[in-house]
């Protein structure tokens, strides 16, 4: 079956499905590897029509297998530790004057953090580390870590990553918290305790009944159309405290986009 067989009609009809339950736009310029990957699957399943995978997919629930497994494959799995490190860096260096902005932290003995699109779970863990470490005895983290990729969240949730860390994460924080298994290392008990891992979707409404003092949604909307950033936007807003902070990716800015965000620096944001 040669992908370039797919007509315009269908590749609009799947770039329509796709936008409409992930909030991902395929442009044209990436049709041939939207083509690769939807063939890919139709030729694990035996299937040689597009119209036909196409049925499969588009009367498939959030959870049967044809759908969570293209959806592995057409979402973006790319992070590492401390990616990004300036964040983190923030965190450390302003805790005082984050717990200051955001009096429930102190309040709670507790802070709220949601990294909202985890992947394989490395920014879930490095943020518990790091509150860990600059909060204290101040506040426990709390941390909600969600991904569409229901394969990512496996890869998160058991938290064993290969020995390559090492070129991220400080050897200090391998030895006190990761344990080795083999040749890789699992972080360990005292962090993984810190972190809620759950399948979500954030084009979906947000159900949370509490706000989050930090919000981790970075190089996500990127790949989201403009209605559906502003969209993004407006919920990740409502889901802050007062005071709370959003880190969005380098690739991306909220310049032109109509927000209620306070600039704090490139990148971080307070409500």
């Amino acid at each position: 079956m040669n992908p370039k067989s797919m007509t315009d009609n269908q590749f609009l009809k799947y770039q329509d499905l796709i936008y409409r339950r992930l909030g991902i736009l395929y442009k044209e310029e990436k049709r041939d590897m939207l083509l690769g990957k939807v063939s890919k699957h139709m030729r694990t399943m035996g299937i040689e029509s597009y119209d036909q995978f196409f049925q499969i997919i588009r009367s498939a629930g959030e959870s049967d297998k044809a759908w969570t497994d293209l959806v592995d494959d057409i979402t973006i799995h790319t992070t590492n530790y401390f990616r990004e490190r300036n964040h983190f860096d923030y965190i450390s260096r302003n805790v005082e004057t984050i717990i200051k902005n955001n009096p429930r932290i102190a309040q709670r003995a507790e802070v709220r953090g949601w990294s909202s699109a985890c992947s394989t779970g490395e920014e879930a863990y490095t943020l518990a580390m790091v509150l860990k470490d600059c909060m204290g005895e101040r506040a426990v983290p709390k941390i909600l870590a969600t991904d569409v990729s229901k394969g990512s969240m496996a890869k998160a949730i058991k938290g064993e990553y290969r020995k390559d860390i090492r070129r991220d994460v400080d050897p200090l924080i391998l030895q006190r918290y990761f344990i080795r298994v083999g040749e890789n290392y699992k972080v360990n008990k005292d962090i993984r305790r810190f972190i809620t891992f759950r399948s979500f979707n954030l084009a979906d409404n947000f159900p949370f009944r509490d706000t989050f003092d930090l919000i981790f949604c970075r190089n996500v909307m990127i790949y989201f159309s403009p209605e559906m950033q502003q969209s993004l936007l407006n919920k990740l807003y409502r889901a802050l405290t007062p005071g709370g902070l959003l880190f969005i990716g380098h690739s991306e800015s909220l310049i032109g986009k109509v927000h209620r965000f306070q600039y704090i620096q490139p990148t971080v944001y307070m409500r």
